[in-house]
């Protein structure tokens, strides 16, 4: 019975078999195959491999060629590790064995210690041999980012807790290293969970979609930079505006002086807080509207009803206010999202026009590395 002759559902049924099998004496078949001065198991030529194919030879190496020439196994054991490096890190980040008040170190917690170092260590090695290829894969550096990132969440939080005799978290300050430490480990955790994406350039299909997505992320951050041009040049602007109103709050929230009653006061007064601009702003690009965060009142002796709107000032600088707030909201809410979807629609017509060499070298680039990677691990 041979593998290229089997019926697809004898494959699908051996398959969980032949995998464990593969997994657990592969590293043995790889050795005796290298010092037997052969070869003839990884690196054979495809008239000796049709040769043998053609022959039907029942035999070890032949059971074994045959598997690491079929794609599917030809990484298994990469991708097995990588799966359990995941596994890892989501136990670490839920941490169901953790118990309250107490410092502990579990087995996933050691063993995604040590799977961390070894990427990170491959990631920087890969990235040496890349040299000036490196901005064209997208792959290395993403896994690169994530690796370093986590050791630095990992290391920032063990020196955090070597002074501490608690672990719990909620009795120190967020700007404690510990805090610090596991915030950057977790905001890095679901950049890692994402790994498995690139399992998918396997798949015709899956994959063009997955190289087309990576390249329309260029477009996503060259928007992302001029917003944050027209963020930064209107937040001047209209905190400028509304400046007379963050002194006045400031010093009678923070300095207790007794000031006199304004004639003028804002609706809401997050544009006229330290912090509040930013989020009012920022929070407009996915909710669009709140006129009353530029809307100013006119409050004679400092009484004001919200509910009567003939009260709102309408007068020459409290206008152009509100003109600021609609042009900021109208040309990154209309204009900037609405040219971004354009750019991405141009993007993903374009690259899928050659989606499937593109597919094809993503591919066979992951399998060939992966391939001589795990042969030597």
């Amino acid at each position: 019975l041979k593998w290229d002759t089997c019926p697809w559902y004898w494959r699908a049924a051996l398959v969980p078999f032949f995998l464990l099998v593969y997994f657990l004496v592969f590293p043995f078949i790889v050795l005796y195959d290298i010092f037997s001065c052969n070869n003839d198991i990884l690196f054979e030529s495809p008239a000796e491999l049709k040769k043998h194919q053609h022959e039907g030879n029942i035999n070890i190496k032949a059971f074994f060629r045959g598997l690491i020439h079929t794609p599917i196994f030809r990484i298994v054991i990469h991708h097995f590790l990588e799966a359990l490096f995941l596994a890892c890190v989501f136990l670490s980040t839920v941490d169901p064995l953790d118990v309250y008040n107490e410092k502990d170190v579990q087995w996933y917690d050691v063993l995604m210690i040590c799977f961390v170092i070894l990427y990170l260590m491959g990631d920087i090695v890969e990235l040496w041999r890349a040299g000036s290829r490196i901005i064209r894969s997208f792959w290395l550096i993403y896994n690169f980012v994530t690796s370093l990132f986590l050791m630095i969440g990992v290391i920032t939080t063990a020196i955090g807790y070597a002074n501490l005799d608690h672990d719990d978290r909620t009795r120190l300050s967020g700007n404690a290293v510990a805090n610090v430490g596991t915030t950057i480990f977790a905001m890095t955790t679901p950049l890692v969970m994402l790994r498995p994406l690139r399992w998918f350039l396997f798949f015709k299909t899956l994959g063009t979609t997955i190289v087309c997505t990576i390249k329309v992320l260029v477009n996503v951050i060259q928007t992302f930079l001029i917003y944050m041009i027209i963020f930064a040049s209107n937040a001047a602007g209209l905190f400028c505006m509304f400046k007379p109103f963050y002194i006045r709050k400031f010093y009678h929230s923070t300095l207790n002086q007794t000031l006199e009653p304004p004639v003028y006061q804002m609706a809401k007064t997050d544009l006229a807080t330290k912090y509040g601009w930013i989020g009012a702003m920022f929070w407009r690009l996915f909710d669009p509207g709140e006129p009353d965060f530029v809307t100013i009142r006119k409050c004679p002796g400092g009484n004001c009803s919200e509910d009567d709107v003939d009260n709102i000032s309408l007068e020459f600088s409290h206008t152009m206010g509100i003109v600021m707030w609609a042009l900021f909201q109208g040309v990154t809410t209309i204009v900037l999202l609405n040219l971004l979807i354009a750019l991405m629609n141009s993007t993903y017509t374009r690259v899928w026009t050659h989606s499937d060499k593109i597919w094809k070298y993503s591919k066979s680039f992951y399998q060939v590395k992966d391939l001589l990677i795990h042969l030597f691990q």
